[in-house]
């Protein structure tokens, strides 16, 4: 797999979370599109890798792990469509994770508070 199609599954992700109530691993996996389809191990890979990055964070809801974006954060970057040439998205990625306040969060969350990992 390329660097490309990882780009492009983790920018479908991201737009997936973007809904207030986020996701399930289960979930993500099934709303990627059938060429950009894996295992749920992948995708769990993509969203450690998207914490260093995004300010995501877990949260046990009725008994189901969801993963979500923390309220009010946008990302550029999700206004392209993975259509568009991933070498023009990277860079927005980028950008996104230096503009975001919480630079550094690695979806840690206690109670009602976020923690950072940050090294």
């Amino acid at each position: 797999m390329s660097r490309n199609d990882q780009v492009k599954r983790q920018w479908y992700l991201l737009r997936k979370l973007e809904s207030s109530r986020g996701a399930t691993l289960e979930e993500l996996v099934v709303s990627l599109p059938p060429d950009h389809a894996c295992h749920v191990r992948t995708v769990r890979r993509d969203l450690d890798a998207l914490t260093s990055d995004f300010p995501l964070y877990t949260e046990r809801v009725d008994g189901q792990t969801r993963w979500r974006l923390v309220e009010g954060f946008t990302a550029p970057a999700l206004a392209f469509s993975p259509g568009a040439h991933v070498a023009g998205i990277q860079p927005r990625f980028d950008e996104a994770a230096r503009r975001n306040p919480h630079q550094g969060f690695a979806g840690r969350r206690v109670g009602q508070s976020y923690v950072s990992v940050a090294s």
